[in-house]
């Protein structure tokens, strides 16, 4: 807390078996520059560049590439942070993330005190539940930001017959394990979402 970091130049994590920095609560000035041949696997949550960023904790102006596979069950996970409870600021991925609950290109979960701006996600989003261009679950603020990825769910086989049914039954249908939440910016939000655009297919054919 209470640090400004600043990146002076793209850096390339391919090959360095990079461990995702645990929690941040000072100030990341990206200048612009981009982290590249971000890889993460295996069976953790919330995972990201960051784990969590901090309610003080700001990251700006950083541009993130790579692929974020889970060989494992993952939920928050998000490229730039796993779980917000800050703001992230023009930042932008581009690459492929997956996991199980909770994903987003920018932020796994943006919780209620987290603000999200001015950011882009290209690529592809996927995950089982809650699945979103730019995070997988917002009870905070999302602005300004556009999502071009594919964003779908992994669930290979739904038995519900949809066409049958009314909007209650839909909304009832919630807590079923096979019905999935997915979204160009959000899989759900019970917060803010204000000024956004999603040029992503979402939920493409897949079955």
């Amino acid at each position: 807390q209470g640090k400004t970091v600043y990146l002076d130049n793209d850096v390339d994590l391919s090959g360095s078996d990079f461990v995702p920095i645990p929690t941040f609560g000072g100030t990341f000035e990206g200048q612009g520059h981009t982290v590249s041949g971000l890889e993460l696997s295996g069976d953790a949550s919330h995972m990201g560049l960051f784990r969590y960023v901090q309610a003080v904790g700001t990251v700006r102006d950083l541009k993130v590439t790579g692929n974020i596979d889970a060989a494992g069950t993952l939920n928050e996970i998000g490229a730039i942070v796993g779980t917000n409870y800050g703001t992230i600021s023009g930042c932008s991925f581009n690459g492929t993330i997956s996991g199980e609950n909770n994903v987003g290109g920018i932020a796994g979960t943006n919780l209620a005190a987290g603000v999200i701006e001015s950011c882009t996600t290209t690529g592809s989003v996927y995950g089982a539940h809650f699945i979103g261009g730019i995070a997988g679950e917002n009870h905070g603020i999302i602005a300004n930001c556009t999502n071009t990825s594919s964003v779908n769910t992994t669930v290979e086989q739904n038995d519900i017959d949809l066409s049958s049914l009314t909007l209650n039954d839909l909304i009832g249908t919630e807590n079923v394990a096979d019905i999935t939440d997915i979204g160009g910016i959000a899989g759900q939000s019970g917060g803010v979402i204000r000024a956004c655009m999603n040029r992503g297919t979402v939920g493409y054919q897949h079955m």
